[in-house]
């Protein structure tokens, strides 16, 4: 007995993801989950088994995406026949949410084909106007070390490489996106929300703030504010919009500062979270 074929409106649009870069390949749905693996598996050979490749086609991957990537995703460690460890780095890791989250907004547009009464303009501004609400400056994968719950108010402790931050959220949210020691999150920050003082300076900061060591990179602006970013230890950077004060104006490039922002201007994000 012959089986009827599936109806089309039964079957969703479905599309794949592929990034180039000066005509060749940069990200494709194999690569982003040979990356996913290693971040897993901490191995390029338990990550290429995962995801059906050879052991020599992983590394020829990993090598071409590192070549086109601003910034290395991924780092060895020599050691061992099969060339020790091999882990993703900070911008590795933004780079897997950030794709990840593509793919599902791509699901989203996809799915409307299959909606003869929907509104693509609206659809558009919706989808500018959650941009514009959740965009931020600073953001940074961290590691939770520590929870610490109340009844209504949890404070989460992240590890950022050397560093600490600690983010004031509701106690829901704990539950709801499941944090807990060892769990990864991107934090989100403000560049209007931290404030910067020369490393020398003594100020007296409440308690509740967040202090980063770093050392100023770049400083753009006029008279009235500046956009100082600084790079922190383990290749991350905190960026900052501060009127041009006298203190501000001091902060030239390899000046060290330190940065600060309150907990509760911290937001976390689940990583891969809708």
């Amino acid at each position: 007995m012959t089986k009827s074929k599936p109806k089309a409106d039964d079957q969703p649009i479905r599309g794949r993801l592929q990034l180039e870069r000066n005509g060749s390949t940069f990200l494709a749905p194999a690569r982003v989950d040979l990356l996913e693996g290693i971040l897993e598996h901490g191995s390029i050979t338990a990550a290429a088994k995962a995801v059906g490749l050879s052991y020599k086609a992983a590394w020829d991957a990993v090598d071409a995406m590192n070549n086109q990537a601003r910034s290395a995703l991924v780092t060895r460690s020599v050691g061992g026949s099969r060339g020790g460890g091999t882990q993703l780095t900070e911008y590795g890791k933004r780079v897997i949410a950030l794709v990840r989250r593509i793919e599902r907004e791509y699901a989203d547009v996809l799915s409307l084909l299959d909606e003869p009464e929907s509104d693509f303009a609206e659809y558009s501004r919706l989808q500018r106007q959650l941009t514009l609400r959740t965009s931020a400056r600073n953001q940074w994968i961290g590691c939770v070390t520590q929870v610490t719950l109340g009844l209504v108010r949890a404070e989460v402790s992240l590890a950022l490489g050397e560093q600490q931050v600690r983010a004031s959220v509701s106690a829901s949210s704990v539950q709801r996106l499941q944090i807990q020691p060892g769990v990864e999150l991107c934090l989100l920050v403000k560049a209007t929300s931290v404030s910067l003082q020369l490393a020398e300076a003594e100020v007296a900061l409440p308690a509740s703030h967040n202090q980063l060591l770093a050392t100023v990179a770049d400083v753009r602006g006029g008279l009235d504010q500046l956009e100082i970013v600084a790079f922190m230890p383990g290749d991350r950077s905190v960026t900052a919009i501060v009127s041009a004060s006298d203190a501000a104006a001091r902060m030239r490039q390899g000046v060290p500062i330190r940065a600060s922002f309150a907990a509760e201007q911290v937001v976390l994000v689940q990583l891969g979270a809708p």
